[in-house]
């Protein structure tokens, strides 16, 4: 109820805090800084704008209250399954209803990030954006304002993991390399799979730990590193039922109730 209040009398951006996930670079940032971070994070509702999305492919629909998933789907994105809570749906939603009449206008929606940002205490005084937490990347001139808002608050690091690769390689192509505070990470299991080659800051989804040949990252040290390197990341969520991705949830919560 509250996030529908905000909904109706604000024109503005809503970010997030840090979630449980988030929580963890604490346990690690704070050796190498002498302060806890400050986290933010920003949503959009996942698979509606995830133009690259393939093996986690998947909708909430806000109508049916059913999440739909993609037909070439090896794992069902966990967001999607977060979005059957209300309060989460209206946000992702609110910031989508926003954004999409601009998307394609660079400096259009760098202003109303940066009205966001500058609005919110929390945000504005993070020195962590996470992005994409739902959602991704879902227009070229998205990626532009984004850039632009890091370029904007150097001492401010922006992450997250896209699949819209084709965007990233084009900035790239047209200005040479990404602003160092800009870490996106490039996530496998996309249609563009094929421009991977390009990138050093690369994910993958494994089932189980014994199928990694990188470094799985479980507090996103490996995603945050300034000096970009491949890692692996552990499936979680919740998953189809009977699906191979609910096996191995299913084994991987049995392993950590036997330690």
């Amino acid at each position: 109820m509250e996030v529908k209040n905000i909904m109706n009398t604000q024109k503005l951006l809503i970010f997030g805090k840090d979630n449980k996930k988030l929580e963890k670079i604490n346990d690690w940032y704070y050796d190498q800084h002498d302060h806890e971070a400050k986290i933010s994070s920003f949503s959009l509702p996942a698979g509606y704008s995830c133009p690259a999305a393939k093996d986690c492919q998947a909708f909430f629909n806000p109508k049916t209250r059913k999440i739909l998933d993609g037909k070439n789907q090896k794992y069902r994105c966990y967001a999607a399954s977060d979005e059957r809570y209300e309060a989460v749906r209206n946000k992702v939603w609110h910031n989508f209803d926003l954004l999409k009449p601009i998307r394609n206008n660079k400096q259009a929606m760098f202003n109303l990030l940066n009205d966001s940002i500058k609005a919110n205490k929390h945000t504005y005084r993070s020195q962590i954006i996470r992005l994409s937490v739902h959602g991704d990347l879902f227009t070229y001139e998205y990626l532009e304002a984004w850039i632009k808002i890091a370029k904007l608050y150097p001492k401010k690091i922006i992450y997250g993991y896209t699949k819209s690769l084709h965007f990233l390689k084009k900035y790239i192509d047209e200005n040479g390399s990404l602003p160092v505070n800009f870490r996106m990470v490039a996530s496998q299991g996309g249609k563009y799979d094929h421009l991977l080659k390009h990138f050093k800051r690369v994910a993958n989804v494994v089932f189980n730990e014994s199928d990694a040949i990188y470094p799985i990252d479980s507090d996103e040290r490996y995603a945050l590193n300034e000096t970009p390197q491949p890692f692996s990341l552990l499936i979680h969520g919740n998953q189809k039922a009977g699906s191979d991705a609910m096996q191995a949830i299913i084994k991987i919560r049995k392993e950590k109730a036997a330690l």
